[in-house]
């Protein structure tokens, strides 16, 4: 069970990149909408870092 946030964030990333490869999104495509999407600092920590972890995660999923 995650408990720390870092652990909360990872959790979260394997989980979007999931539903990436779900949806049948090549990695280019799954760039394009993270690229896209709004950035929230709080409460979520939807930044730059986060989205690189997703990209990183649709690669191991891949």
């Amino acid at each position: 069970m995650a408990t720390s946030e870092k652990e909360l964030r990872k959790v979260q990333a394997e989980l979007d990149a999931a539903a990436f490869h779900a949806y049948d999104l090549d990695r280019e495509q799954t760039a394009f909408v993270l690229d896209d999407f709004h950035q929230v600092q709080d409460p979520r920590l939807m930044d730059d870092g986060y989205f690189e972890m997703v990209l990183e995660k649709y690669d191991d999923l891949a």
